[in-house]
């Protein structure tokens, strides 16, 4: 289903999401989903293999950050994709 949106102009999508909260719901949980696995698995790469105490620290501050904004302005996006 979500190869579809792939191929969709921006109204289909809109509208694929607006008919009822089912996919929205399921379309955020993906998303969510998929920020907290990229984060777990950069935290991983960044504990292996960043040796410096300060540097370790602050790039994983960093990783936080960036994932979580981009979990959170994908998940807006959603919500205005369903609210139109």
């Amino acid at each position: 289903v979500v190869a579809l949106l792939l191929i969709a102009d921006p109204a289909q999508a809109a509208a694929w999401f607006s008919y009822e909260p089912y996919p929205t719901v399921l379309m955020i949980a993906l998303l969510i989903a998929m920020c907290w696995h990229g984060k777990l698995g950069m935290q991983v790469i960044i504990e292996d293999y960043v040796h410096k105490p300060w540097c370790k620290t602050a790039l994983l501050l960093v990783n936080t950050f960036v994932f979580s904004a981009a979990a959170l302005m994908s998940v807006l996006a959603v919500l205005k994709l369903h609210i139109v």
